[in-house]
């Protein structure tokens, strides 16, 4: 949901808004908050996702292509 919105998961913490979603959105409460996406699911499925590219790129050659760019906050990275 968060990303479909472009907004940051960690705003699902605000109790208020937990609160509100709670009442009006059916099964909203059986998301965990931020904190346990970042430790517990995040990891994992970025483990998942690094092993599947190990296994499609292999024996693979590869070209990486950089490009300046900047981050949501307008910083160049």
């Amino acid at each position: 949901m968060w990303l479909e919105a472009n907004s940051p998961a960690k705003k699902d913490d605000d109790p208020s808004l937990r609160q509100w979603m709670e009442k009006y959105v059916q099964g909203f409460g059986d998301i965990p908050v931020a904190k346990a996406l970042r430790e517990n699911y995040v990891p994992k499925i970025g483990k998942e996702n690094m092993e599947e590219f190990k296994r499609l790129l292999k024996d693979q050659k590869v070209v990486l292509m950089c490009d300046q760019a900047t981050d949501c906050m307008g910083r160049c990275v």
